[in-house]
């Protein structure tokens, strides 16, 4: 498989989930608290992991093109994450709130996204089977 192949494939999954998590924060979960006392945990650290998740398999899709190893690359994302939430709670930012579950479910997020999006190997390709029609000579 190509450089620009991979990347496209694999930035376009990974773009969706982050879309999933922009649309799980600004739609999903206030209706969600509105409407429903169950999963509330559930739906205060979801978005997070998705971030996590999406960012992290977004940076790896662009892995042919990196100049630092995958674990620096994936680890400074991860930090810069994890210190974003420790912000948080120091009140630097005021409309957002401090959630210890929000950096469980970054680090989870991150590593989950760290394993997924492994490389693939050098001879790898997406060659489909060919379809045969049944009773198509």
């Amino acid at each position: 498989m190509n450089k620009r192949r991979t990347v496209i494939l694999r930035g376009g999954l990974a773009l969706l989930i982050v879309l999933l998590a922009i649309l799980f924060k600004k739609i999903i979960r206030p209706y969600w608290y509105a409407h429903f006392s169950w999963g509330l945990p559930l739906a205060g650290f979801l978005p997070s992991f998705l971030y996590a998740l999406g960012g992290t398999c977004i940076l790896l899709a662009f892995e042919p093109y990196l100049s630092h190893s995958r674990r620096v690359v994936v680890g400074s994302f991860t930090l810069g994450a994890v210190l974003y939430e420790i912000l948080q709670g120091a009140g630097l930012f005021s409309a957002r709130t401090f959630d210890p579950s929000d950096i469980v479910a970054t680090l989870v997020g991150a590593y989950l996204g760290y394993r997924w999006c492994k490389p693939l190997p050098a001879n790898s390709t997406l060659d489909f089977p060919q379809y045969q029609a049944p009773g198509v000579d």
